[in-house]
């Protein structure tokens, strides 16, 4: 049988994570277009949403989403809009926000939506 080899690693902000805890391609990636050949990563709490370059794996941008007591957080799943104007995280260890932010616009600029309360939410009943 043929060896597989990889054709897309990156090690962007540090030494390679165990695993990255999400990533999500662009929704409108063409690799026709270098430009557009593009995804989002999160490998964790304490890191930011970063959009990497996936022909380069050079960083674009990041986004930083900050919790309730103004500190960075960063989440576990991110994802695009079927669109790719809008990039969302979630998974935080300290709120239950899902954390939004202009695809256009990177740093701290971004929309935090609290959840609502469950029973079983240390905010819940």
């Amino acid at each position: 049988p043929p060896e597989w080899k990889t054709s897309l690693s990156s090690h962007q902000g540090g030494p390679p994570p165990p695993s990255f805890a999400s990533y999500a391609w662009y929704p409108l990636m063409s690799s026709s277009s270098p430009a557009s050949s593009i995804y989002v990563s999160c490998r964790g709490h304490s890191l930011p949403i970063h959009l990497i370059d996936a022909y380069t794996s050079q960083l674009r941008a990041s986004y930083r989403p900050y919790n309730a007591v103004d500190e960075l957080e960063g989440p576990t799943v991110v994802d695009f809009s079927p669109d790719g104007n809008h990039i969302y995280g979630t998974g935080f260890k300290t709120d239950r926000t899902v954390a939004v932010f202009d695809t256009n616009i990177p740093g701290r600029e971004g929309l935090i939506m609290r959840l609502g309360k469950t029973r079983r939410s240390s905010d819940g009943q």
